[in-house]
């Protein structure tokens, strides 16, 4: 077990909230594009899920 898993077990917190949990794998990675960034474009997401630039635009609602 790691620090952080180690940490969060004796703090009896949960490592992942719920919200995450229900995410699918695709909704995921799209979440983790935000690291560190206010916004993200349609032509990022098709990168990091193989999709065609309008796929990706259908699936971010643009």
């Amino acid at each position: 077990m790691g620090p952080r898993s180690q940490r969060c077990a004796s703090e009896e917190v949960e490592a992942e909230p719920e919200a995450l949990r229900s995410l699918d794998h695709r909704a995921r990675i799209v979440l983790a594009l935000f690291a560190g960034k206010e916004t993200i474009t349609a032509p990022q997401v098709a990168a990091e899920l193989g999709l065609s630039e309008r796929m990706a635009g259908n699936l971010l609602g643009t």
